[in-house]
Formats: structure tokens, C-alpha cells, sequence
């Protein structure tokens, strides 16, 4: 999978230039859910890490 596709809702994503130009990994946003997420530039094949939780991902409190 393309690493700028949403691993929430699967819509296409931008990356986040300013703030992967320093890191260990590059961070992405989807701007239909403001999932940001990650994928470390050492495994650029490994899993999409998760920075923030979605719309389309109610927190566990709001599910109670």
C-alpha cells in the first residue's frame, strides 16, 4: 500500500514536508479524517504507526 493512503479510511493523504525533513520517520495527514500517521525511514516497509486518533476513531470514552 502506498504510504499516503489512509490506513483508517483508505482516502489518499498528504505528506507532511516541514516536519520530515529532521526526523527518523516521515508523518502523513488525511485531510477527509485528520488521521496523522508515520512510517519509520529506517523500515519504509514496515507498518503505518498511528500519531493521532481520526474523526472516523471515537476516543473510548465517547463508545461508553
Amino acid at each position: 500500500m502506498p504510504h499516503n493512503i489512509c490506513p483508517i479510511c483508505n482516502q489518499p493523504g498528504r505528506q507532511l514536508e516541514g516536519v520530515n525533513r529532521d526526523s527518523h520517520v516521515d508523518y502523513f495527514r488525511c485531510d477527509p479524517c485528520w488521521h496523522v500517521w508515520s512510517y519509520s525511514k529506517f523500515e519504509p516497509d514496515g507498518p503505518a504507526i498511528a500519531v493521532t486518533k481520526s474523526a472516523a476513531q471515537p476516543s473510548k470514552d465517547a463508545r461508553q
